[in-house]
């Protein structure tokens, strides 16, 4: 996703940020026209699924973990439907 320069490391930051505060969060707008399922991108990545699930796992490896996870998610376009 980043090597397309559309989606900064700013927006996985709070992507990752977002994904801790609510594990549950689902599709999210990760940049303008990009959408990413945070909750999938880390349910397929075995590292983050299991630092996720470690309720001992220290807050700065769960965010390691997911900035990790998120980048290799594949986004998807996110189309507005004009009225």
């Amino acid at each position: 996703m980043i090597k397309s320069k559309a989606i900064t490391d700013q927006n996985v930051d709070v992507a990752a940020t977002s994904f801790l505060a609510d594990p549950q969060i689902g599709p999210y707008d990760i940049a303008p026209g990009h959408r990413v399922n945070l909750a999938a991108a880390v349910a397929g990545h075995d590292l983050a699924r299991q630092v996720a699930a470690n309720s001992e796992a220290r807050l700065g490896v769960k965010l390691a973990a997911m900035l990790t996870a998120i980048p290799l998610a594949r986004a998807e376009m996110a189309i507005a439907l004009l009225y």
